[in-house]
């Protein structure tokens, strides 16, 4: 009954060895003491549990077991429940060849098709984990924790999991039929998948491919993608992937590095939808390039492949005043199977080396903003809201304030956005370019600077519809807030507008001449010669319409 001083060395058998138990009478109950470096030739280096055998574990310590040739549980495998309230189950894995087992850090040591470098756990069983360690195992799948074929939901409250490292799943792989469960208040942290020729490296903290999972409270820290992106393979969500149903709410998701790769933080794939409820946090995820490497970093925090992301309440950041991707430093939308829904909460401070510091939407992709506010984004083009090749963008009922590099850009003739009661402000290189189809209903864009057309600029080809709100108070040093070459301009009951003089007699024509005004900003010397007094016209006053081009 006390185990506080019993230790198995170097134990070895076909299946657990260091201990076998198998049927729902059997209990294997670690309060102390260590088995470490045992071995097995099928499941459970140190520990095999079959036909409902349980194992509770808490305190002691079990180390370093192999499962050897393409097999389960490094340390445990179980097919009966697993409670962790202490303890320590560290250094486990399972190999492809026999006698040679995985090593951390060598990803051309991590092979075949083991699982659960730690613990496996299969069939209708439940692990609960309370408290203590589980760590720095290796597997191919799952280097510290697989979970598949369970029919009841799993619990982490407390405890740690890290260090583990896979080709999928990091720290924790859920695999095959597994529902699901809840992680309260465990920490999860420094996972790391590896990509390689035959490997995607995806999740590297968790890669959830079945289960329904809620995250309400601890957190999932510093995952990372690693190695070099293949023509046929890319890794994905440094620090969770998931393909089904997640919320996330009063945890947080930071830290995760998706180098040369997809997702910082989070990958959605497989049709998922992942909820980020209020207190969820996701935050400082990188998906930058690598010295040396080509591929592009994409999605510094979140990357939706196929699936639906949901702001309700949360919040998405980078608080560190750094690029954090290649593009899309924040929120990366690359087909027409992803979808980015927002109804309250922030996405803040993302920053791109290139488009979209805080949300790139491609090639048909949905953006559904109904409320909150986007913020603080710095790229080269689309501080905050960077649009190609799609026209399902709306933006209702939100803010959208700072951002360099215009704040919202339409980069090309497929590009489309609709701005319904939506405020764009605070710009430091303007508000919106269009090259696309723009539509202003009830909207604002005022306070934005820029040095040309700080409002909206409309290049040749592009479409701007305005209805109702108004475009004012901005600041430009050549020509006026709304600044249209060669495209469309159709305003409709809007209460200010701020144009420049060389785009006045082609704009009267389109413009009623009812409710409206025009606010001429200041203007200077320029090579071309001309000058402006400031002066609030309308379209019928004669010296509006003598004045000269600027």
């Amino acid at each position: 009954d006390d185990n506080a001083d019993f230790s198995v060395q170097l134990a070895a058998a076909k299946e657990g060895g260091a201990v076998y138990a198998t049927g729902t009478s059997s209990k294997l109950v670690v309060d102390g003491g260590t088995i470490t470096g045992s071995t097995a030739t099928d499941r459970g280096g140190s520990i095999s549990l079959r036909g409902g055998a349980s194992l509770e574990v808490n305190s002691g310590r079990i180390e370093n077991g192999c499962a050897w040739g393409n097999q389960m549980g490094g340390n445990v495998y179980a097919e009966g429940n697993v409670t962790v309230s202490g303890g320590t189950i560290t250094g486990g894995n399972t190999t492809g060849t026999a006698n040679t087992p995985s090593v951390k850090g060598a990803a051309s040591t991590i092979r075949g098709a083991g699982r659960g470098g730690n613990i496996c756990i299969r069939g209708a069983y439940t692990l609960t984990m309370t408290g203590g360690t589980i760590s720095d195992g290796v597997s191919p799948s799952g280097g510290n924790l697989s979970i598949e074929g369970s029919k009841t939901d799993h619990s982490f409250s407390g405890g740690t999991i890290s260090g583990g490292e896979a080709l999928n799943g990091g720290n924790i792989y859920i695999a095959a039929n597994a529902p699901g469960g809840t992680f309260s208040g465990t920490t999860v942290e420094n996972g790391i998948v590896y990509v390689t020729s035959s490997s995607n490296g995806r999740g590297g903290n968790l890669y959830n491919t079945t289960g329904t999972f809620n995250i309400t409270g601890g957190s999932f820290t510093g995952g990372a993608i690693k190695g070099t992106k293949t023509a046929s393979n890319t890794g994905f969500g440094a620090n969770i992937m998931t393909q089904k149903n997640m919320t996330i709410t009063n945890a947080t998701i930071s830290g995760g590095n998706a180098e040369n790769s997809f997702g910082g933080n989070l990958g959605v794939h497989g049709g998922a939808s992942v909820t980020l409820g209020q207190g969820g946090i996701i935050t400082n995820g990188t998906a930058l390039r690598a010295t040396g490497n080509s591929a592009n970093g994409q999605g510094g925090n979140v990357y939706i492949l196929k699936g639906t992301f949901t702001v309700a309440g949360g919040t998405v950041s980078n608080t560190t005043g750094a690029a954090n991707a290649q593009h899309a430093g924040n929120i990366y939308i690359p087909t027409a199977d992803g979808t980015l829904a927002m109804t309250s909460g922030t996405i803040s401070g993302g920053q791109a080396l290139s488009y979209g510091g805080n949300i790139y939407a491609y090639t048909n992709s949905t953006v559904n903003v109904t409320g909150g506010t986007i913020s603080g984004g710095k790229a080269a083009q689309g501080g905050n809201v960077y649009v190609r090749a799609t026209n399902k963008v709306t933006l209702k009922d939100c803010e959208v304030t700072g951002g360099t590099g215009y704040s919202i850009y339409l980069m090309d003739a497929a590009a489309g956005a609709t701005l319904n009661g939506a405020t764009v402000s605070g710009a430091t290189a303007g508000a919106i370019r269009n090259v696309g189809t723009l539509t202003l209903t009830n909207a604002t864009i005022s306070g934005n600077t820029g040095a040309t057309a700080p409002g909206v600029y409309n290049l040749a080809g592009a479409t701007v519809t305005m209805t109702g709100g108004s475009i004012s108070g901005n600041t430009a040093i050549w020509n006026g807030a709304v600044y249209t070459s060669g495209g469309t301009l159709t305003v409709t009951d809007v209460t200010a507008v701020t144009i420049s003089r060389r785009q006045y007699q082609s704009l009267t024509a389109l413009l009623p001449q009812t409710n409206i005004r025009f606010i001429m900003p200041p203007f200077i010397d320029l090579p071309a010669g001309g000058s402006g007094n400031g002066r609030s016209q309308s379209p019928g006053d004669s010296a509006f319409s003598a004045c000269r081009c600027c």
